[in-house]
């Protein structure tokens, strides 16, 4: 690999997305390889735009782009994708969960036809420092049945925000994405597999920040109509 591209969706991280850039910047700054850090802000209503614009003078790699409303994290996961030119691509949050140098576990297994590696809080050999609160515990254990339930994947955590893309499954994922908001993430490994491409989870350190953006009743019910849409496209070929 000669380049890497990370991009991090962020909306409303005024507060936190400035430490994690520079965290990223200075580990990118001792790698041999060439990186781009790409931020999408996604309608943020706080001043993470004004954050932003303020960071690049001191950060030459990261590229800005921003949405004018928000549409959700994966429809700004989609616009990071489609504007990375790395041979991999990053995914990451701007809370930094998962610190940067776990991208060293991710790396060597992008190989042999693996088109996304993904951080796994589920796997033996992650450390998870700090957990969920147990009602948000409680709804992703629902969702991640749901999940390998309705579409059949075996994948044992499904919304981790670390995954490292391929640049082959980023050319396939950009024009066959739909979900925009919570479900994005099993789209894509849906996507992929549909193309025959392999799906590989790797063990992370992992600890939750507690400023989430999920609305529990709400985005449950949300989640689950967006999984209906992705069996839906799977069946009818959508994604082929």
């Amino acid at each position: 690999m000669d380049s890497l591209s990370v991009v991090i969706p962020a909306y409303n991280e005024g507060t936190r997305i400035g430490r994690t850039l520079r965290t990223v910047a200075n580990y990118l700054h001792q790698k041999p390889f060439t990186a781009e850090i790409i931020v999408v802000d996604d309608g943020s209503q706080d001043d993470t735009r004004e954050l932003l614009q303020s960071l690049k003078s001191s950060i030459p790699n990261l590229t800005l782009f921003c949405h004018k409303d928000n549409q959700g994290k994966g429809a700004a996961v989609r616009t990071g994708l489609k504007a990375a030119t790395g041979d991999a691509i990053l995914v990451c949050d701007a809370d930094g969960a998962a610190p940067i140098e776990d991208l060293d576990r991710l790396l060597p297994h992008l190989k042999n036809g693996i088109a996304i590696v993904t951080g796994s809080r589920r796997l033996g050999g992650s450390q998870v420092t700090l957990r969920q609160q147990w009602p948000r515990r409680w709804m992703s254990r629902v969702y991640q049945w749901f999940c390998r339930s309705l579409l059949h994947l075996s994948i044992r955590d499904f919304t981790c925000g670390f995954k490292l893309v391929s640049r082959q499954a980023a050319s396939l994922l950009v024009p066959r994405m739909r979900i925009k908001r919570w479900s994005f993430d099993a789209e894509m490994f849906a996507i992929v597999l549909s193309h025959g491409l392999g799906i590989k989870e790797v063990p992370i350190r992992w600890a939750n920040q507690r400023k989430s953006k999920v609305r529990l009743s709400q985005d449950a019910l949300g989640s689950f109509l967006e999984l209906l849409r992705i069996r839906s496209g799977i069946r009818k070929g959508l994604y082929r």
